[in-house]
């Protein structure tokens, strides 16, 4: 192997990011270690692998474990391990924590000590009705706060999240496919799913489908949703799929949970999370309506509605192509679609 040249400068992707995030750490007492240690995070969520499977914990570098803990409402806090302040250990610490907290019943801390490193995993809540540890940093506001949230969003997009409202979007990706904000795709999502809900529970319908946006992204399959107007069927260009009749009312779930919160309700609403999620994982198009109700699911384009620009389209697979033929129908009836590749690239279309 040649050695460098005198005079021959190398370009660190390390150092670059280290100088764009030095404002998350500005309130650290230990801010230079909290940088590089900051930096070393998002590298290594960014690919995060483990036997071939993606994962995508969320993490919290703190100083202050009970402030931490306040600010997520985190429980049940496990100390995992230790070490000194190196990247040996931060490697060590997702090793060991990551796939613990892959689905997000459970979210990593890494919390600086003088001279060391402690690191394990509390408890996140898990209703579907409330913020996530993650989203709860997102709404803070304190000047003071040392805490660093970083959530892997989809594919190689890595969200950093300080206390007092600053934030970094990082994408270290080489895909040739387009690199569409993951957290506003959800968001947008959101919006459209719960248009035409009723006012009394439109915010927790949002709640709820916000965490199944998220979950969408941190699959490790692609996935198609579309998204039609309450007051419409299926469109014509849909076949094969399986219809619900009637249609699978969200909303209801949360009119009975607000009642009484008894713990039937919130086991109908998780069970409810969960068969979204499972339905998004099957082949073809999950549909949805603007009130947020399930209308049926594994779904697929009539053939008869592919025309040849969409059959010689070079980028993407089938999937994508899919999701060019729901795009090319948005009106008043397919008012959005959420695509997901496999490979982690997002994208929504919206009428």
């Amino acid at each position: 192997m040649d050695k460098l040249e005198a005079g021959e400068s190398v370009l660190s992707f390390r150092g670059y990011l280290q100088s764009k995030i030095s404002d998350f750490v500005s309130e650290f007492k230990q801010s230079e270690l909290a940088a590089d240690l900051l930096a070393e995070f998002i590298i290594i969520l960014s690919s995060y692998q483990e036997e071939g499977t993606h994962l995508f914990p969320p993490v919290f570098i703190t100083e202050d474990l009970d402030e931490l803990f306040n600010v997520t409402k985190g429980l049940d806090p496990i100390v995992i391990g230790s070490g000194d302040q190196s990247l040996e250990t931060i490697r060590r610490a997702i090793k060991q924590c990551a796939p613990l907290a892959e689905w997000r019943e459970w979210a990593i801390f890494v919390a600086l000590k003088r001279k060391a490193l402690t690191y394990g995993i509390f408890r996140a809540d898990q209703s579907p009705l409330n913020p996530t540890p993650f989203e709860r940093l997102r709404q803070v506001r304190d000047p003071a706060l040392r805490i660093i949230g970083l959530s892997r969003l989809g594919g190689n997009f890595v969200e950093v999240r300080g206390g007092f409202g600053q934030f970094q979007y990082v994408d270290i990706t080489g895909s040739q496919e387009g690199t569409s904000n993951p957290i506003e795709v959800i968001r947008k999502f959101t919006q459209i799913v719960t248009r035409d809900a009723p006012l009394e529970v439109q915010s927790r319908l949002q709640a709820f489908y916000y965490r199944v946006g998220i979950e969408m992204l941190h699959a490790n399959h692609g996935t198609l949703v579309a998204v039609i107007n309450q007051k419409h069927g299926i469109p014509a260009i849909l076949d094969d799929g399986i219809l619900l009749t009637p249609r699978v009312q969200i909303t209801r779930a949360i009119e009975e949970f607000s009642k009484n919160e008894s713990n039937d309700a919130f086991q109908q609403l998780f069970a409810l999370n969960q068969l979204i999620r499972r339905m998004t994982f099957m082949d073809g198009i999950t549909v949805l309506d603007s009130r947020g109700s399930i209308v049926g699911y594994n779904y697929f384009i009539k053939s008869s509605a592919i025309n040849s620009k969409h059959r010689g389209s070079t980028i993407g697979g089938a999937r994508r192509r899919a999701f060019d033929v729901l795009c090319s129908n948005l009106g008043e009836q397919l008012l959005a679609v959420v695509y997901k590749s496999q490979d982690g690239a997002v994208d929504l279309g919206s009428a």
